[in-house]
């Protein structure tokens, strides 16, 4: 993943951000189970992607407009 300026669409808004890796452990910790929850039956999904998920994870934050 490649962080830095972008933007994000919020309720229809868009919006201007800045997109860091995420360090928040327990953050990931619930994004893991997310996504097993989710994902646990498709043959896919289920394990392949989930070794990486946690290096994928991005803090988004809104800048001024």
């Amino acid at each position: 993943m490649t962080y830095g300026r972008g933007a994000v669409t919020v309720a229809g808004r868009e919006l201007r951000a800045e997109f860091s890796q995420a360090d928040d452990e327990a953050a990931k910790d619930r994004a893991d189970e997310a996504f097993r929850a989710k994902y646990s039956t498709d043959p896919y999904l289920a394990e392949g992607p989930l070794r990486n998920s946690r290096h994928q994870i991005a803090r988004i934050r809104p800048l001024p407009a």
